[in-house]
């Protein structure tokens, strides 16, 4: 299971690092902890407070010991604790109720970080490339969140398909390593970018501006961010907090702008639903359809048989339910005059929610990057009626269909296909793009892309998606009669596919 999946914009993880390493001080530790506590019961959202563990003996070279004339040195030198001063802060952690995470930065802190009992690992900018320390972390198990900061592309995608291979659960995070970072510099679009280039991955973002900058989380959230990192401290008169960490106060209001912020997106992927209010007081201002003269019975309605006029009343028919893309016949006679009620007429479906779906898969397609052969025809499978289409469905491209065969599947976002089996033909799935769920005969498991998959006759297999996908299947020659679903009614459908050309420019 993807932990961070679990967060989202409107409910993110709150990851407060101990500002300068609680200062290397235990009571010092203790009181941020003891402030993280109190601002997480006013909170909405899950909140966790990382520590970072070197082990400095072997983390800085032993000729470099000591010199306090180093700016880092001397600072992680004069931070430092004993594993046992760490242990008990940790308790304090959990005895909060708090989620813990912690930053390890050689590979002999990353078992300590495990044995610790740490949810989670974060792996800072500096390391995001540093393999043996990446080597290490994967190897534990524990979710990972991995800070970007100064990170070329083409090294990024190199990190990132390293760890979908090895590490069991991981996100991203936008970072800029300038402490603190001007305004000018945040570039929090990345969020968005970081998002469309690896889909299947939670993107966060790690703060590093002005503790009195409310605006720039409410605006990583709106570009998607599951995962919100902010420094925070307890002021100290002799170690005054630095630039980029919230006090108390600070965090507070941090938090409610979030929060506001989390309010004004709404519910994410609901774009398409209105509110029952919104609904009710639209309703209220729509034309209704009135008979302009009398419609004799299983007539096709044209617009010269009707009037659209204010106000509509209880039960009536509205402009927006005749559409050239409908077909309108009259049940019974209807007289002129008189407004029209849905019993009055049949509504046949129009082709409309084909089209749309074969728009959905021409923007999956160039999302993709793959090319189709020119002038395909696209299968669009409805197993339960269009009307569920969003829900249950496929839709499909077949290339060839001899002695073997080549057909590629497009699951939109959301979607699933459900289960059947073949008796004859074996077929083998090779994801090319997206994320995909594969069960067979009952037993999920998660595809990696590029992952093969074969698929024996009378193996039962369903497949779902949460972003959207592209699968290539090959396989032998495809006979009409013999794709079996589970579900009996399926099988009954006979209506459960429309066709559709398609042309990508």
């Amino acid at each position: 299971m993807n932990v961070f999946g679990s967060y989202s914009p409107q409910s993110p993880l709150i990851i407060l690092d101990m500002a300068n390493n609680h200062g290397g001080d235990v009571k010092h530790g203790h009181a941020i902890i003891e402030a993280v506590s109190q601002v997480a019961q006013e909170s909405p959202f899950a909140i966790a407070v990382k520590f970072q563990f070197r082990n400095l003996d072997t983390y800085v070279h032993s000729s470099y010991l000591g010199r306090m004339d180093l700016k880092y040195v001397r600072r992680f030198q004069e931070t430092r604790l004993t594993w046992d001063e760490f242990q008990e802060l940790l308790e304090h952690v959990r005895s909060a109720g708090l989620l813990a995470a912690c930053t390890p930065f050689d590979e002999d802190s990353v078992p300590l970080v495990r044995d610790f009992g740490f949810d989670f690992l974060k792996i800072a900018s500096a390391s995001a490339a540093d393999w043996n320390l990446l080597e290490a972390a994967a190897a534990t198990g524990l979710p990972m969140v991995v800070s970007t900061g100064g990170l070329e592309t083409p090294t990024l995608d190199r990190v990132v398909r390293y760890l979908n291979r090895y590490a069991p659960t991981f996100a991203l995070m936008h970072c800029v390593s300038l402490y603190p970072t001007p305004t000018k510099f945040l570039n929090l679009q990345r969020i968005g970018e970081l998002r469309r280039r690896y889909p299947r991955t939670p993107v966060g973002y790690s703060t590093h501006e002005s503790p009195d900058n409310d605006a720039a989380a409410g605006l990583a959230i709106a570009q998607g961010a599951r995962i919100l990192e902010r420094h925070f401290g307890v002021p100290q008169d002799e170690s005054p907090l630095n630039g980029y960490s919230s006090n108390p106060s600070q965090l507070r209001a941090w938090i409610r702008h979030l929060a506001n912020a989390a309010i004004m997106l709404g519910n994410q992927g609901t774009f398409a639903e209105s509110l029952p209010e919104e609904r009710s007081s639209l309703e209220q201002l729509e034309r209704g359809l009135y008979a302009k003269r009398e419609i004799p019975p299983n007539q096709v309605i044209s617009s010269e048989d009707l009037r659209l006029a204010f106000p509509r009343v209880s039960g009536q028919l509205s402009a927006k339910d005749f559409s050239l893309e409908n077909r309108m016949v009259s049940r019974a006679a209807i007289k002129g005059g008189e407004p029209i009620s849905s019993s009055q007429v049949a509504i046949e479906i129009s082709r409309k929610p084909v089209l749309e779906a074969r728009d959905a898969v021409v923007d999956l397609i160039k999302r993709s990057g793959i090319e189709i052969p020119l002038q395909s025809e696209l299968e669009v499978s409805h197993h339960y009626g269009i009307e569920r289409f969003d829900d249950v469905g496929m839709c499909m491209i077949t290339t060839v269909n001899r002695a073997y065969c080549k057909k590629l599947l497009f699951l939109l976002a959301g979607q699933r296909h459900p289960e059947q089996y073949h008796k004859i033909k074996d077929e083998t799935f090779q994801l090319l793009f997206g994320d995909c769920t594969l069960i067979l005969d009952g037993i999920p498991q998660r595809l990696e892309v590029g992952q093969v998959v074969t698929i024996e006759p009378n193996v039962r297999h369903a497949f779902s998606s949460d972003d959207g996908c592209v699968l290539e299947e090959i396989s032998s020659t495809h006979h009409s009669g013999d794709s079996y679903y589970v579900d009996e009614s399926i099988n009954q459908n006979k209506q459960r596919k429309s066709f559709v050309g398609l042309f990508i420019e």
